[in-house]
């Protein structure tokens, strides 16, 4: 059913790919967590309520920031594979996709791959964590970095 709440993310994510036209999707942070997203992607969604809420406050946020592009606009963007769906969870390091996570797993997961990406980065790439307050990154142990 379409609610409100999908409505205003399907024009918040319309907004974010407009506005990120005119930039380079390349970002000059030397490790970059780049998801590849469609505002009609239920999965894409489910990922936003159990993982996006909170990314941004774990170490795994700390060490990989993500950026959120709109699958449409992939094409600015050179990878090692082809994107076929999405979701597609891509670590960059310095430019170069390092790994990536195929589709939505579901959280347990997601976090569970998302270290083994965050795993193969040396560490002259792992910036330190902070001390971060968040009970479920303490409660799962996600601390990669």
């Amino acid at each position: 059913m379409f609610s409100y709440v999908t409505a205003t993310r399907s024009l918040l994510w319309l907004s974010l790919a407009i506005l990120a036209v005119p930039f380079s999707l390349k970002s000059s942070d030397a490790v970059e967590l780049l998801m590849l997203t469609t505002p009609s992607c239920t999965w894409c969604e489910l990922w936003e309520e159990e993982v996006g809420v909170i990314y941004n406050l774990t170490p795994q946020g700390a060490t990989a920031p993500i950026r959120r592009v709109d699958f449409d606009n992939k094409d600015l963007v050179s990878f090692k594979l082809p994107v076929i769906y999405t979701p597609t969870f891509i670590l960059f390091v310095k430019g170069q996709e390092l790994g990536r996570i195929t589709g939505y797993p579901g959280e347990d997961h997601f976090w569970m791959l998302l270290d083994e990406l965050l795993k193969k980065l040396t560490n002259l790439e792992r910036p330190k964590c902070p001390d971060l307050p968040h009970k479920k990154a303490q409660i799962n142990g996600n601390k990669p970095c």
